[in-house]
């Protein structure tokens, strides 16, 4: 009957270890705090617009920024869609709308 007893309480605080394990790494993952292979974010990147030109929408798509862009009539130049890298802040790509000749 000692033996039962025993395991008994053995068995109870492995789960009461296990549940302050899940806890713990709850709280971490709801804080936000990064483990050692995350990856780092980047400081500052600039992006040149022609003058006139503002940007008119944003949307995060996983780990990329798609940045949409207008002006006023006749700012061909304007109109534009860039992606930025989230990770590293550089642009992966860009594209102009142009009127068809």
């Amino acid at each position: 009957m000692k033996s039962v007893k025993a395991l008994v309480i053995v068995m109870g605080l492995l789960i009461v270890a296990g549940l302050g394990l899940l806890v713990y790494g709850m709280a971490n993952q709801i804080s936000g705090v990064a483990g050692p292979d995350a990856p780092s974010g980047f400081d500052e990147t600039i992006v040149s617009l022609p003058v006139g030109c503002s940007v008119i929408e944003t949307r995060v798509d996983g780990d990329r920024l798609i940045v949409r862009t207008d002006g006023p009539l006749g700012y061909k130049s304007c109109r534009q869609i860039i992606i930025f890298d989230l990770l590293s802040g550089e642009v992966l790509g860009r594209i102009t709308f142009a009127p068809q000749p």
